[in-house]
């Protein structure tokens, strides 16, 4: 089972709905709108997007080589 990392949300294009986020040791993940989930069931209706600077938590998936984000949160 994945545990959760912390970061903050380095750049992210609603319009396309990815980004990076960067961990707290400063490595890039890619993340996408579909894995992000809303604090309140009512902000789940509009896209979800995040903002620069962003403070989030993660869970990763992939290989050693190359992780992506399986779920992230707004902290």
């Amino acid at each position: 089972m994945a545990k959760w990392t912390s970061g903050k949300v380095q750049w992210f294009d609603k319009t396309t709905g990815e980004g990076i986020v960067l961990s707290e040791e400063g490595t890039p993940y890619y993340v996408h709108w579909s894995t992000i989930q809303c604090k309140e069931r009512a902000t789940a209706a509009r896209k979800r997007n995040l903002k620069e600077g962003d403070r989030v938590k993660f869970k990763l998936f992939g290989t050693q080589s190359t992780k992506q984000i399986e779920v992230v949160k707004e902290i």
